[in-house]
């Protein structure tokens, strides 16, 4: 067994957000889709990209393009939600937290317990609607193996888990009826 240590999850990983894009410059017909808080719910561990804006990128907004395996956190609103990004074509938004990491599914596990979530619900500030801030999810501190070696058994482990979970939450649901010999399905 190796040994763990407590650290901050800035000293971990590289943290930025988004752009603040202007409503009148998306176009339907747009090469990337504009990821915001709306693209990273609770119940998939993907950020959706079936859902939003689009917008063509003149070179000075280049540097927003997520790539694969970027990690997302939500900064407003349900505040600590995470998802991984799996497919191209998409741009960060403002007020979204971008994590790149030499081990992001390893990162991942960490930030989807309940314990990241929980935490950030309890700093987040304002009335109604919740807000985090940059500083205070690299401030995050939980435990971390040591070993590297470790980090990529657990994070696999894990991984594999929530793709047999997917997997199983996108087959049909069964009602168990009998309908000429076979299942019905609802």
């Amino acid at each position: 067994m190796y040994s763990w240590e407590q650290r901050k999850l800035g000293e971990c990983i590289d943290i930025s957000t988004g752009y603040p894009f202007d409503s009148q410059d998306f176009n339907e017909n747009g090469e990337y889709l504009v990821i915001t808080n709306g693209n990273i719910q609770e119940n998939t561990p993907f950020v959706l990209n079936n859902v939003g804006n689009r917008i063509d990128l003149d070179d000075s907004l280049k540097k927003y393009i997520l790539d694969i395996d970027d990690l997302l956190i939500t900064m407003d609103g349900t505040v600590g939600r995470v998802a991984i990004v799996v497919n191209n074509k998409l741009v960060l938004a403002q007020r979204v937290c971008r994590i790149k990491s030499n081990e992001p599914y390893y990162i991942y596990q960490l930030l989807s317990k309940n314990n990241f979530i929980q935490s950030m619900n309890k700093i987040g500030h304002g009335g109604t609607i919740k807000h985090i801030s940059l500083s205070e999810i690299s401030e995050y501190q939980d435990f971390y193996p040591k070993s590297q070696k470790e980090r990529i058994k657990i994070s696999t482990v894990l991984t594999n888990c929530d793709k047999l979970i997917t997997l199983h939450q996108q087959e049909p649901f069964l009602c168990g009826n009998s309908v000429n010999g076979g299942v019905e399905l609802c």
